[in-house]
């Protein structure tokens, strides 16, 4: 619980939001979800939960990893293990929608010619119920996954490296996500 309040304060996180965080950290230690966990990755992704819920306070993964010493990916991983299984939850939904950089992404030259191929609204659909089922991944980057996967499926592959720029993400970033989609999900297309 000290800890909790350490890693926030130096997050300059308001004394309402070290509150929050303390109490969601007591209740998830509980509920005993803290067991053979790393405390200061869930502290972390705590912070960045309730600075994420919250309006005015910005706080990134970057910025716990160099406070906390640990590795900014061990950050995100816990923060999606955490929301994945139910232990967070959010109060707002005004989360970046993957569909909000899909016609950023497509509004290149170079793909002008396949453009009139893609469904645009069903694409952003697509995008937004990805974004649902990967929480804590950058938005950028699944509206980036959802393009290639849709241009894939009607035969119009765009190239990774032109999307990841597009959208810019980097192409590994895309990558990661392309797998972990095909590695998670099955996707049917009804028509």
């Amino acid at each position: 619980m000290y800890q909790t309040e350490v890693i926030a304060k130096k997050v300059n996180l308001p004394q309402y939001s070290i509150e929050e965080a303390k109490e969601i950290f007591t209740r998830l230690h509980k509920q005993g979800i803290l067991k053979g966990k790393n405390h200061k990755a869930i502290i972390s992704s705590i912070i960045y939960f309730v600075s994420a819920n919250s309006e005015n306070i910005n706080v990134s993964f970057r910025m716990l990893a160099e406070i906390t010493g640990l590795p900014e990916s061990k950050i995100r991983k816990t923060y999606r293990y955490l929301l994945m299984n139910g232990y967070l939850q959010s109060k707002r939904s005004s989360f970046a929608k993957p569909s909000k950089y899909i016609s950023q992404i497509i509004s290149s030259q170079e793909f002008s010619q396949q453009k009139s191929r893609i469904n645009l609204s069903l694409l952003a659909h697509f995008a937004d119920e990805l974004g649902s089922l990967l929480h804590g991944k950058k938005p950028r980057g699944i509206a980036a996954a959802s393009v290639y996967i849709f241009s894939t499926m009607l035969d119009t592959k765009f190239p990774q490296s032109k999307i990841s720029k597009q959208a810019g993400v980097s192409s590994l970033t895309l990558r990661r996500i392309i797998k972990e989609v095909s590695q998670k999900f099955c996707i049917i297309i009804e028509v």
